[in-house]
């Protein structure tokens, strides 16, 4: 009789085993989406911070064209903010997130693109993840807006 309660409480653990197995990559797949927004909430918060650090920096040094921080000179609107342009006028969206998000990944999720657009008077950043997180960075004369989005290629 012991031998054969052995063999069932074996056999309720394999069943207890295969179920939680089973079921734990249905659970774990909403988590990991919500663990991708708040990551790239996180990296857009860390992007206005950096923002309005070198606002603030600028304003104290009584708004010139071009501030120097940490070694580099950053060139800046009229509204305080870093250019988003290179020595040759270009729009360099590269310069930008290294300026203002220089780990450049969001949790584990790889920068894989950087795309630039040109906008009337405005111009779009676009930068994609690996885990299909895509951050917009907006710059038009004197505003600057960044938008987080879940979008598959």
């Amino acid at each position: 009789m012991i031998e054969n309660q052995s063999g069932a409480r074996l056999i309720l653990w394999g069943v207890f085993v295969v179920v939680v197995l089973v079921t734990l990559p249905a659970s774990i797949a909403p988590l990991q989406k919500e663990l991708d927004g708040t990551g790239a909430s996180l990296a857009k918060n860390w992007m206005l911070n950096s923002v309005n650090r070198y606002r603030s920096i600028w304003l104290m040094k009584g708004e010139p064209d071009s501030i120097e921080v940490d070694g580099a000179m950053l060139r800046m609107t009229e509204a305080g903010l870093v250019l988003p342009l290179d020595d040759n006028e270009q729009l360099d969206c590269d310069g930008w997130l290294t300026v203002h998000y220089p780990q450049r990944k969001i949790m584990t999720a790889n920068l894989l693109e950087i795309s630039r657009i040109a906008k009337g008077d405005g111009y779009v950043c676009l930068y994609r993840y690996s885990n299909n997180q895509l951050v917009l960075v907006t710059f038009n004369t004197n505003s600057l807006q960044i938008d987080v989005e879940n979008s598959a290629k």
